[in-house]
């Protein structure tokens, strides 16, 4: 129990000698601060001497506030500076904008046209291979029927969202990519109407001389006849060139005649599909015999002055199901060739 009371004892004594010696620290720092400096200027010339007196505790104030107006001072100085950097990066990133916007401009513009010629042209085809008149577009009434599947589309970005630029080339883009679908079908119509003018007489017979393809000095129809000088019908054209220039096949078949033929000369007739035949006849050579399967384009004889005949020349015939028609427009149909 002694012991206890010691301790306790031991600890306030501690605690008080504490409490004085910090009481004792500023009581001295007060005394201190209450303690006066004299401040003397004294200039070079003759002239009265300046002094004041100022305490401790103002000189440290003094002293704290010149430092945190220094300290201020500075920072700010600093921020100035800071935000001018800034200020003239961004000047910069905004001419670097505007160059790069003026330069979309410049190849969206030539963008824009191109798009817009292809599309053109690929109506224009489209009209000329598929013989189709555009559809007449009304504003529908309400009793009208209007529909159709729920399609998820790609929604371009509002102005906000985007710039004027990005839009126009994601447009552009979207314009590119239906123009792309358009000549894939048109390709396809393309490779059908191409297989079907393979098997169809479609091309110049005359391949072609040092004085080119050739001309025509007789149409198909009534004509008097170079013989008799009597009008008499002419079932094919007559088509003057060199002897022995290249004849051709106008399109894919079976050799049915290859033979000299009187008045016809020496003649090839070739039976196509869909009912064609055509037929070469005064030619100087034959190139191919009964039987052969003929490509389009492929030489079967030479052009000549053979049978009834007045000068070389090449009389073409086309027949559908053993009726002549006019083989003039046949010569030119096959663009594509």
């Amino acid at each position: 129990m002694k012991n206890a009371n010691y301790g306790a004892s031991y600890n306030y004594k501690k605690k008080s000698t504490f409490k004085i010696k910090l009481e004792n620290f500023f009581r001295a720092i007060r005394q201190k601060g209450r303690e006066n400096l004299t401040v003397m200027f004294i200039p070079h010339s003759e002239t009265k001497i300046m002094n004041f007196q100022i305490s401790y505790a103002a000189l440290i104030f003094a002293i704290f506030i010149i430092g945190s107006i220094t300290v201020g001072g500075l920072y700010l100085i600093t921020e100035r500076n800071s935000m001018e950097t800034k200020n003239e990066k961004i000047s910069k990133d905004l001419l670097t904008v505007h160059s790069y916007a003026e330069g979309m401009r410049i190849e969206i513009d030539p963008l824009r046209k191109t798009a817009n010629k292809l599309k053109e042209v690929t109506d224009n085809f489209q009209m000329v291979i598929g013989n189709r008149e555009k559809l007449k577009t009304t504003t529908p009434g309400k009793d009208e029927g209007m529909g159709g599947p729920e399609i998820h589309e790609k929604v371009l970005p509002n102005k906000e969202d985007s710039n004027p630029q990005e839009i126009e080339l994601k447009r552009l883009n979207t314009k590119f990519g239906f123009i792309a679908n358009r000549l894939k079908g048109l390709n396809t119509t393309i490779e059908g109407f191409k297989g079907m003018l393979n098997d169809m007489p479609s091309i110049f017979p005359v391949l072609g001389s040092s004085m080119g393809r050739g001309y025509i000095t007789s149409h198909f129809g009534w004509r008097r006849d170079p013989f008799t000088n009597r009008l008499t019908e002419h079932h094919g054209v007559d088509i003057v060139n060199l002897i022995g220039t290249p004849i051709v096949a106008t399109a894919e078949g079976i050799v049915k005649n290859a033979q000299r033929g009187g008045g016809r000369g020496l003649f090839v007739e070739i039976e196509h599909k869909f009912g064609y035949t055509t037929q070469y006849l005064h030619m100087s050579a034959i190139k191919v015999r009964v039987g052969d399967q003929v490509r389009k384009g492929q030489v079967i004889g030479n052009l000549g002055n053979t049978g009834r005949s007045t000068g070389p020349h090449l009389h073409y015939e086309v027949r559908i199901n053993k009726i002549p028609i006019d083989p003039s427009p046949f010569t030119r149909l096959d663009k594509f060739w």
